[in-house]
């Protein structure tokens, strides 16, 4: 099990960061990100703006596929155009949060 910064396990933190507008639909404009994916995003250099470009441009190329999570939640990752993959929870504690991403 990783743990966070802070401690404590990342399966059972529920920090979450605001950032942009508030979502339309959960998996389609998320808005949130889990403190896991603001993290992996400052790691890998990703801006937010990148992120939003990736999910925009994979929707628009129609390279969004569905997969199951490593606790069992479904997801939708969207490959952008620019190589940033971004995945998003679908259902559960975290749904319509971006949870990782990385190029």
């Amino acid at each position: 099990m990783l743990m966070l910064a802070s401690g404590v396990p990342e399966a059972e933190s529920a920090d979450v960061i605001e950032a942009g507008a508030e979502a339309g639909t959960a998996a389609d404009s998320a808005t949130d990100l889990t403190s896991h994916a603001a993290g992996r995003m400052t790691e890998r250099g990703i801006s937010r703006a990148e992120v939003d470009e990736a999910m925009s441009s994979a929707k628009e190329s129609g390279d969004v596929t569905t997969r199951l999570g490593k606790y069992g939640n479904p997801q939708r990752v969207y490959k952008g155009t620019n190589g940033v993959t971004v995945v998003v929870e679908t259902a559960g504690r975290n749904a319509g949060k971006v949870v990782t991403v990385w190029k």
